[in-house]
């Protein structure tokens, strides 16, 4: 049998949602444990109403909130089940979820855990992710990023028996992987099996979650591979490369290939994991690294794409040389106006440039963005200019190709609007 556990608080306009998907399961062999942190919305009329149509629901009233670890754990201790399964209240479940975990866990006894790739809902956008599958390459990633999606995890009891939630920790799921993944083998399925429900109003307790994080990285870093990281900033630790992110500070992407090379040294003397699941693992995190570095998927970057083959000097050569000609540059040319093309802008000394902004869609020339007015590229480009910076990062190659093509624009003047992080 398999225990559902699922806190909840103020959850009232999602709960139905969740709980039906939970309900309409292929397997059927389930309790559901619901631990409600004392909601003040009509979340307890719709469980108590829950409760009375259907068996095997268990309803455990906190009346005050006491954070979801304390919820978990406190579930846990109710579960009668062979299988913890987890589940948050504004979460959708695919009916299958269930059926397939317990076979793939039924089917493979050492592993301890296994969850699913999911599919993120916000507002009108989706978007799916897929985690890495094998146990040794989640190991490998665990110091550097949760490969786990927590709402959609199964386990086998045994699990939980000597690994409750700590209940201090912001990320209590991470944590929680980070501390037993020496002693327990983790798996994902290559499947999306759940709906994931971004909130707009969580934005300060995502802010918590990633120095906590960023915490955790740096000592379980320090504990498997005996690489100290203080001299490493939280960008790189945390693997992102945004503008903003890189702006003060563009050398930080050598700052993560020299920590990458540290860890892989250190791992062949400590042998946390093997070779192969670890070199394959900083591949992903790498590649990720250098496309939201480099803001865009062009092939220049191509000879960058492996960790392995990339040269610290070359890669600072590469930099410096991006910050020269961006810090020459006076007259500039936008290619592509999107929704996000603000933050380019932002915090840039762009005082002294004359910048042009152009976009092949008709229906966007003639407006102004930051009272300048939109041309089409045929008008921008018999302007004076230095340098041609393209926004959209999905065509980078295909806007390049056209500028040399039908413009004869030299490619040398060509380059992706991530350019600018390099000016202050």
């Amino acid at each position: 049998m398999i225990s559902v556990i699922l806190p909840t608080y103020n959850s009232g306009k999602t709960i139905k949602r969740a709980l039906d998907s939970i309900i309409n399961q292929t397997y059927r062999k389930f309790e559901i444990i619901i631990v409600d942190g004392g909601s003040t919305d009509n979340t307890l009329d719709i469980l108590n109403s829950y409760k009375r149509e259907r068996q095997g629901i268990i309803l455990v009233e906190q009346g005050e909130p006491l954070g979801i670890a304390n919820g978990l754990n406190v579930g846990l201790k109710k579960a009668s089940g062979n299988y913890i399964a987890r589940m948050d209240a504004d979460d959708y479940s695919y009916p299958e979820r269930f059926e397939k975990q317990i076979e793939f866990l039924e089917e493979n006894s050492e592993i301890a855990l296994c969850g699913t790739n999911i599919r993120y809902i916000r507002d009108t956008e989706e978007w799916c992710s897929s985690f890495p599958g094998d146990s040794e390459t989640i190991k490998a990633l665990m110091p550097f990023m949760d490969p786990l999606a927590h709402p959609t995890i199964m386990a086998k009891r045994s699990f939980f028996q000597d690994n409750m939630y700590d209940e201090s920790a912001v990320t209590e799921d991470y944590e929680l992987w980070l501390r037993n993944c020496l002693k327990a083998k983790y798996a994902n399925l290559d499947e999306v099996l759940l709906d994931y429900y971004i909130s707009n109003n969580n934005s300060s307790s995502e802010k918590k979650a990633k120095f906590y994080a960023i915490t955790l990285r740096r000592k379980y870093i320090k504990k498997y591979f005996e690489v100290e990281t203080s001299n490493y900033s939280d960008f790189c630790i945390m693997n992102e490369f945004g503008i903003n992110e890189t702006r003060n500070n563009p050398y930080t992407i050598i700052e993560t290939l020299d920590l990458y090379k540290k860890v892989y040294a250190q791992n062949k003397k400590r042998g946390y994991c093997t070779d192969e699941a670890l070199t394959q693992a900083l591949d992903l995190l790498w590649e990720a690294a250098i496309w939201m570095y480099f803001y865009d998927n062009h092939s220049s970057i191509d000879n960058l794409r492996k960790w392995k083959n990339t040269n610290i000097e070359d890669l600072k050569v590469i930099i410096d040389e991006k910050k020269k000609k961006i810090d020459a540059c006076k007259n500039i040319i936008v290619y592509g106006v999107g929704n996000n093309i603000n933050r380019f802008f932002e915090n840039t000394n762009y005082k002294d440039l004359n910048i042009y902004f152009c976009d092949s869609n008709p229906q966007k020339q003639s407006t102004t963005i930051f009272s300048t007015k939109i041309e089409s590229p045929k008008e921008a480009l018999q302007k004076k200019y230095d340098l041609i910076l393209i926004g959209p990062i999905l065509y980078f190659d295909e806007i390049k190709k056209s500028l040399v093509e039908l413009y004869n624009v030299s490619e040398e003047v060509i380059e992706g609007i991530d350019i600018l992080k390099y000016r202050k």
